[in-house]
């Protein structure tokens, strides 16, 4: 278990793992950051710059960061449940913490529209940006499908790029089941 690991214990959290998790979605879901009017001041682009720092402050990030780096074997598995956990519209997201699609929307709109996501993305390695772009793009979809968007985003060239990109991704497990949701959603997007 992640919890149990030598450098998660290090930041010596009183409440332990699962509460600092629960506090950062609540302190996402309560600030989160611009999708559309990014680039209107510096002011903006730098508040979303330094979104997650802001909010979360620099132990939460730390500890994110350390994770991404330590546990990349796990990663693809645990966005995969975190996705299915976040969107399952069976449970209760006021007993059980999970974010709004707003929030999802939100974020989803935070990193494949705007130069702060796209920048925090590009830090990543290559398998962690591909799903990342892959999850939003899964809740873009589902955000248009319940009339959610109100930035306008554009689901087309996400799928596009994400086809192109993930059949040359190598070491993914569940490739072909992505690559067959995109081909779905490129389908229902109507793209040649």
């Amino acid at each position: 278990c992640i919890r149990d690991r030598d450098y998660v214990q290090a930041y010596q959290f009183k409440d332990g793992t699962y509460q600092q998790f629960q506090l950062t979605l609540k302190k996402m879901s309560t600030n989160p950051p611009s999708i559309t009017d990014e680039t209107a001041s510096l002011y903006n682009l730098y508040r979303n710059m330094a979104h997650f720092f802001r909010v979360l402050g620099k132990k939460r990030v730390n500890l994110t960061r350390d994770v991404l780096q330590n546990e990349d074997e796990i990663l693809e598995s645990v966005m995969q449940t975190f996705y299915l956990w976040a969107t399952d519209e069976t449970a209760d997201k006021e007993k059980t913490g999970q974010p709004t699609l707003k929030t999802l929307y939100t974020y989803s709109g935070f990193f494949l529209n705007t130069l702060a996501g796209k920048s925090y993305l590009f830090r990543r390695n290559s398998k962690i940006r591909l799903l990342t772009i892959y999850y939003s793009t899964l809740i873009l979809d589902r955000a248009n499908d319940e009339q959610l968007n109100p930035a306008g985003i554009d689901i087309r060239p996400h799928i596009e790029f994400l086809l192109n990109d993930l059949q040359n991704q190598i070491g993914l497990i569940h490739q072909k089941q992505y690559l067959s949701r995109l081909m779905q959603l490129a389908d229902k997007y109507k793209l040649s």
